[in-house]
C-alpha cells in the first residue's frame, strides 16, 4: 500500500499517467492484488482502454497486459456468482481485444518493426500468437530481419526449435526444416547434426503413417487423409532439396532423390501429378539447380499449371541474376495464355505472371493481363503484386497508387504491410512508422466491419462455453451480415448444447448456418454426438446431408 500510495501521487489524472520508470508498468497489478484491492485491478484491466495503450508503450507490446490478465484470471475458480462470472467474463474479453491486436501485426509487420530497431516490440507479438506455427514462423521471420542487420541472434533460433517440441506430425517437419535452412550460412552454437537427425527420425515417422493409412484404406481417400497426403509430397519435396544442397561436397548424403519422389508420387497415384512437379520445380530452382528445374517443368502438360510455374521460375531467375533465362521463361508463358479457359486455376495463373511481367520490366503488358483477372479477390491480388513490385523499384507513391484501387480488405491490409517493409528497408523509417499506425488503427477500429464480426463471434463462444447460451444467442444477432464469422458462432452455441444432451435444440440452431462450410462442421459434431448416443440411423442422414452441402462450396479449394 506504501508503493501504491507513493505512485498515487504522481498519477493525479488516473494510473494510465505514471511514470515509466521501469517499474510502474511492468508491477502496479501486482501490488494492486496483493494489497486487496483486486476490485481495482479488475476495472483497471477491463475498463481503461488508457491504461491498456500506456502499458503497451511502456512495456513494448502486450505481452505484460496479458501476464495481468492471467494474473486476475488464476483469482477466480468455481463455484462462481453471478457478479465473478460476470467480471471473469470481462478478463477474457480483454484478452480477445488482445488477441486480435496481435493477428494485426502479419510477418511482413514483425520484419518492418526488426528493420525499425523495434525488434522487442516484434518478439512480443511473435510470442503472444495463439499457436506454436504461428509463434514459430514468427520468431523465424525475426531472427532473419536481424541476421539481415548482422545481428546474431541463437537464442530466437534456441526458442524456435523449442516450440518444435509441441508441434505434431508434419507441421513440426516442416518447422524443423525451416529451422535448418535458417542455419545454413552461419556458424550456429545450435547442434545442426542433431536438429538434421530429428528431422529424419520425425520425417520417417510421418512416412510410415502415412503409406499405412494408405494400406489401410479400401475405399480410397478421405477428404483428410488426401490432405494429408499433399501436405508430405510438398514436405517431401523440400527433404529431398534439403538432403541435396544443405551439406558440403565432402560431406554429403547421397540419395536418388528423384526416385524416391517418384515412387511417392506412384504411391499417391490419386492426386494431382503435375502439381507436385511445379513445387519440385520451383524448389530446384530456389536452390540454384536452374537446369533441373527448367527439365522438370517440362514435364507440366496443364496450361495454367505450366504458366503458373513459369512465371515463378522466372522470378526465381531475375533474383539469381539470371534476366535473360527469366525473359525466356515469360515468353514462353506469354504464348499460352490465349489457351486459357477462364477458371478459378487459369485466373490463379494470370495473378503469377502479372507478377513475374512486372518484375520483368514490362509495367504495360503486365496490367493488361490484369484486366483479364474477373475475381474480385484475385483482381485484388494482382493489384498486391504490382504495388510490391513498385515497392521493390523504390516507386513507392505508384505502389501506394495500386494499393488504393484494392478492395479487398484482408489484401489491402497485407499490401499495406508489405510496402511498409520496403520502405522501412530502404530508410524512409519515419514513413514506415506512420503506415505501421495506419494499419494497426484501421485494425483496431470498431466500425472496421472485418474485424468486428470476429470479435463478436469469439465472444459467443466465450459465453455458450459458459452456459450463457441465451446471451450467445443474442450476441450472434449482430453477426448477421457475416455469415461465415455468424456460422462459427453457431457453431460454438450447437457444441455447448451438445454438451448439455440437447441435441435436438442444437440440430435446430444449426439448420440456422447459412456458411455451407460452417454447416458442414457442424453437422459433423452433430453426427459425433449422435453416433455416441446410438442413434446411427440419424447420425448417416446428417453426415450424408453434410457431404451433399460440401459440394456447394465453390471458388475455395482449401475449405472445399
Amino acid at each position: 500500500n506504501q508503493i501504491l500510495t507513493a505512485y498515487a501521487k504522481c498519477c493525479p489524472n488516473g494510473w494510465h499517467t505514471g511514470q515509466n520508470d521501469g517499474y510502474f508498468f511492468e508491477n502496479l497489478a501486482y501490488h494492486l492484488r496483493e494489497s486487496g484491492r483486486k476490485a481495482e485491478l479488475y476495472t483497471l484491466l477491463t475498463q481503461s482502454p488508457d491504461w491498456m495503450d500506456a502499458k503497451f508503450i511502456a512495456c513494448q507490446g502486450d505481452a505484460a497486459y496479458v501476464a495481468d490478465l492471467q494474473l486476475a484470471i488464476n483469482d477466480f475458480a468455481d463455484p462462481l456468482n453471478a457478479n465473478q462470472l460476470i467480471t471473469l467474463i470481462k478478463l477474457h474479453t480483454a484478452r480477445q481485444v488482445v488477441n486480435r491486436r496481435i493477428s494485426i501485426y502479419n510477418n511482413d509487420d514483425l520484419i518492418t518493426l526488426v528493420c525499425l530497431n523495434r525488434e522487442a516490440e516484434a518478439l512480443n507479438y511473435a510470442r503472444l500468437r495463439h499457436n506454436d506455427k504461428e509463434r514459430f514462423y514468427g520468431l523465424i521471420v525475426i531472427y532473419k530481419a536481424l541476421n539481415k542487420r548482422q545481428t546474431y541472434t541463437p537464442e530466437i533460433l534456441k526458442e524456435a526449435w523449442k516450440i518444435t517440441e509441441s508441434m505434431d506430425k508434419l507441421f513440426k517437419v516442416e518447422a524443423l526444416w525451416h529451422l535448418l535452412l535458417s542455419m545454413q550460412k552461419i556458424n550456429s552454437e545450435i547442434d545442426f547434426k542433431k536438429i538434421f537427425s530429428e528431422l529424419n527420425k520425425e520425417f520417417y515417422k510421418v512416412v510410415q503413417s502415412l503409406f499405412e493409412n494408405k494400406r489401410h484404406q479400401s475405399d480410397g481417400y478421405s477428404l483428410v487423409k488426401q490432405k494429408e497426403s499433399e501436405i508430405f509430397l510438398n514436405v517431401f519435396i523440400k527433404i529431398g532439396i534439403l538432403y541435396d544442397y544443405a551439406f558440403d561436397n565432402n560431406n554429403r548424403k547421397k540419395v536418388n532423390f528423384f526416385e524416391n519422389f517418384i515412387e511417392a508420387l506412384i504411391e499417391y497415384n490419386d492426386l494431382d501429378f503435375e502439381i507436385y512437379l511445379s513445387t519440385l520445380a520451383t524448389a530446384l530452382a530456389n536452390t540454384a539447380q536452374v537446369a533441373e528445374a527448367l527439365r522438370v517443368s517440362k514435364l507440366i502438360q496443364q496450361n495454367w499449371l505450366k504458366i503458373k510455374t513459369l512465371s515463378q521460375l522466372s522470378k526465381i531467375a531475375i533474383k539469381k541474376g539470371l534476366q535473360p533465362v527469366a525473359n525466356l521463361l515469360i515468353t514462353e508463358a506469354q504464348k499460352i495464355v490465349p489457351s486459357l479457359d477462364g477458371s478459378f486455376r487459369s485466373e490463379q495463373a494470370l495473378v503469377e505472371l502479372v507478377s513475374a511481367t512486372a518484375i520483368s520490366g514490362d509495367i504495360q503488358q503486365a496490367e493488361e493481363f490484369l484486366l483479364m483477372i474477373e475475381n474480385a479477390k484475385l483482381h485484388s491480388e494482382a493489384l498486391m503484386e504490382l504495388s510490391i513490385t513498385f515497392s521493390l523499384f523504390q516507386n513507392f507513391s505508384k505502389s501506394e497508387e495500386f494499393i488504393q484501387k484494392i478492395e479487398d480488405k484482408q489484401i489491402r491490409r497485407n499490401a499495406l504491410s508489405a510496402l511498409a517493409v520496403k520502405l522501412a528497408q530502404s530508410g524512409h523509417q519515419v514513413k514506415a512508422t506512420l503506415l505501421l499506425r495506419e494499419i494497426r488503427q484501421e485494425a483496431l477500429s470498431l466500425e472496421d466491419n472485418f474485424y468486428l464480426p470476429s470479435a463478436l463471434s469469439g465472444l459467443t463462444k466465450l459465453l455458450a462455453q459458459s452456459n450463457f447460451l441465451d446471451e450467445a444467442q443474442k450476441v450472434i444477432e449482430f453477426i448477421k451480415d457475416d455469415p461465415e464469422q455468424q456460422g462459427y458462432a453457431f457453431n460454438s452455441l450447437v457444441n455447448s448444447l451438445i454438451q448439455t444432451g440437447d441435441l435436438k435444440q442444437a440440430e435446430k440452431i444449426a439448420r440456422q448456418i447459412s456458411d455451407k462450410y460452417c454447416f458442414c462442421q457442424t453437422l459433423k459434431d452433430l453426427t459425433i454426438a449422435l453416433y455416441n448416443q446410438g442413434k446411427n440411423k440419424h447420425a448417416i442422414m446428417l453426415i450424408n446431408e453434410a457431404l451433399e452441402a460440401a459440394k456447394l462450396v465453390k471458388n475455395e479449394p482449401y475449405r472445399l
